[in-house]
């Protein structure tokens, strides 16, 4: 029997967007801290009792804090890069936060044709990456496709998170990195046209950009910016590495 060949027919482009913490927004839009929800156990001294609940209120704000960049209302995003399937061209999107979202959806609405892919983590249906690009238009008062999100609150099937394709049938949550998922599907080290991909932890240890340093490089000297660059288009890469195996 001869060999089958199969011709690829689905397109893909793929995003990922990096954010910053807004501090003076974190208390704003973060539940209360309640001296109420603190256990106390067996304590009976006040002074002890009102140490424990300032040691937990501490602890509750710096955790809300630390996870701040994650949370749409408590963060801006800083960049959006975008890798084109049809032309392999590759955008860094750059300037106010509502110019970064007009341009993105400017391409957007220019590609539509094929999927937009991104990776969450997780099969949680988080989509952490579009959710955050509608708020912030929404926050902004940017445009937002007509259509895009129902009245219903689902999301355009022309968006797909690759971590929930990825961990189809997985125990529910169930959670795997980035850089994980194209080490197990040996995507470091091969090369697409967007970029070679390396491991982001061999990154994270040369340069020091991760996820929660980003920004500080993207807004640091020439430099920093090189740097951060670098890291998003890995990230583009090993994304852009991921849909062709598994899509």
């Amino acid at each position: 029997m001869g060999k089958i060949y199969t011709t690829k027919t689905m397109r893909n482009h793929v995003f990922d967007i990096e954010t910053k913490a807004l501090p003076d927004k974190v208390e704003e839009f973060t539940k209360p801290f309640s001296k109420d929800d603190v256990l106390v156990g067996n304590l009976k001294d006040p002074e002890k009792i009102a140490a424990k609940q300032e040691t937990a209120e501490a602890g509750y704000w710096a955790k809300a804090h630390d996870k701040a960049a994650l949370n749409p209302h408590t963060s801006e995003i800083v960049t959006i890069g975008i890798h084109l399937d049809n032309n392999g061209e590759t955008f860094m999107l750059e300037g106010s936060e509502a110019h970064i979202l007009g341009s993105f959806w400017g391409i957007y609405k220019q590609h539509t044709q094929h999927n937009w892919c991104y990776w969450t983590g997780s099969n949680d249906k988080s989509a952490f990456d579009i959710r955050h690009i509608v708020i912030r238009s929404w926050v902004n008062q940017v445009p937002v496709p007509e259509g895009l999100v129902s009245a219903r609150g689902y999301l355009s099937n022309g968006f797909v998170d690759l971590a929930q394709v990825f961990l189809f049938g997985a125990p529910f949550p169930s959670y795997c990195s980035l850089d994980l998922a194209g080490r197990q599907l040996g995507v470091i080290g091969t090369t697409n046209d967007c970029a070679t991909v390396q491991s982001k932890l061999d990154i994270e240890a040369t340069t020091g950009v991760t996820g929660m340093t980003f920004a500080e490089f993207w807004d640091g000297d020439d430099k920093a910016r090189e740097q951060a660059v670098a890291y998003l288009r890995n990230d583009l890469a090993l994304t852009r590495g991921i849909a062709d195996i598994i899509l």
